[in-house]
C-alpha cells in the first residue's frame, strides 16, 4: 500500500491505513465506510495474531524453564547397584 511507504514515521500508522482504505473504496465507487470497517477488522486480526503468538512464546519459555522431573525407574536404578567384581572376590573365599 502506498500510504504505508510514504508515512513510515507514524507509529503503527494509526488512521493512515483507514483513511487510505476510505479513499480507495470511494475511488472504486464503493462505500468508503466499508473500507474503514475492513481496515479496522484487519488491524484487530493483527492484534489477535500477535497476542496469540506472544502467549505461545511465553508458554513455550515456561515449559523450557520448568525443571525436568526424573523418571521413577531411573531413581530405582540409581539406588540399586551391584558390584559384580566384589561378588566374585567374596565367592572365592
Amino acid at each position: 500500500e502506498i500510504v504505508g511507504y510514504l508515512l513510515p514515521f507514524l507509529p503503527t500508522r494509526i488512521g493512515t491505513t483507514e483513511g487510505s482504505a476510505y479513499l480507495l473504496f470511494t475511488a472504486f465507487g464503493l462505500d468508503g465506510n466499508l473500507g474503514v470497517i475492513l481496515q479496522v477488522l484487519m488491524r484487530i486480526r493483527q492484534i489477535g495474531v500477535a497476542t496469540v503468538s506472544l502467549i505461545g512464546y511465553f508458554f513455550a519459555r515456561l515449559i523450557r524453564l520448568a525443571p525436568a522431573k526424573p523418571d521413577a525407574s531411573a531413581q530405582i536404578g540409581g539406588r540399586i547397584r551391584i558390584n559384580v567384581k566384589s561378588l566374585d572376590h567374596h565367592s572365592h573365599l
